[in-house]
């Protein structure tokens, strides 16, 4: 995955605490008992925002199935702005505790997740922790 630019430098600290920081804000919002997770690229094959609507609409048909859904758009680093864009970091730190965290009971894969390496290592994260895979 490629590294995006931002306004500003990060330290290698600073990097890990920003993520370490923004597991800890997810944790916090999947209710009691844990909730399900849309899995697929953000920021490839189309716009990201063509992505976002993607996930929120696979989203919406899970909760209309009667699943908790944890909804990661509010937090991703394309949202949050001035954010240190390290894949490796954010994925290590941020997305490999998260998914095996035991508050994630289900992922459901969009359209087009084989394309996306990202999506592949969170499936092998799921893997890891017997957290179901399915796509949608």
């Amino acid at each position: 995955m490629e590294t995006i630019k931002t306004k500003r430098e990060w330290t290698a600290e600073e990097t890990k605490d920003f993520y370490s920081n923004l597991l800890k804000r997810a944790l916090e919002t999947i209710p009691e008992g844990g909730a399900a997770m849309v899995l697929g690229p953000m920021f490839i094959i189309r716009p990201a925002e063509e992505n976002f609507k993607l996930f929120e609409q696979a989203q919406d048909k899970l909760e209309k199935k009667g699943l908790k859904v944890f909804n990661q758009l509010p937090i991703t680093d394309h949202v949050l702005g001035e954010a240190p864009f390290d894949y490796k970091t954010k994925f290590e730190v941020f997305y490999k505790p998260l998914i095996q965290s035991g508050k994630i009971t289900s992922c459901h894969l969009l359209p087009d997740w084989e394309k996306s390496a990202g999506t592949r290592s969170e499936i092998e994260y799921c893997k890891a922790a017997g957290v179901p895979v399915f796509e949608l």
